[in-house]
C-alpha cells in the first residue's frame, strides 16, 4: 500500500548536526563557529 508519512526518518539539517557535536552557532552577538545564510 505504499509508504505512510509515519514511516520516514526524521530529517535533521546540517547545522542541527554540528552543534551536537560541539560546534556553535553564529548569532549577531555571538560569535560561533557555524554561520550561514538564510534565503527565501
Amino acid at each position: 500500500m505504499g509508504r505512510r508519512y509515519t514511516d520516514l526518518p526524521e530529517t535533521r539539517g546540517v547545522a542541527e548536526i554540528l552543534v551536537e557535536r560541539g560546534f556553535i552557532l553564529d548569532h549577531r552577538r555571538t560569535a560561533g563557529n557555524i554561520h550561514y545564510e538564510e534565503y527565501w
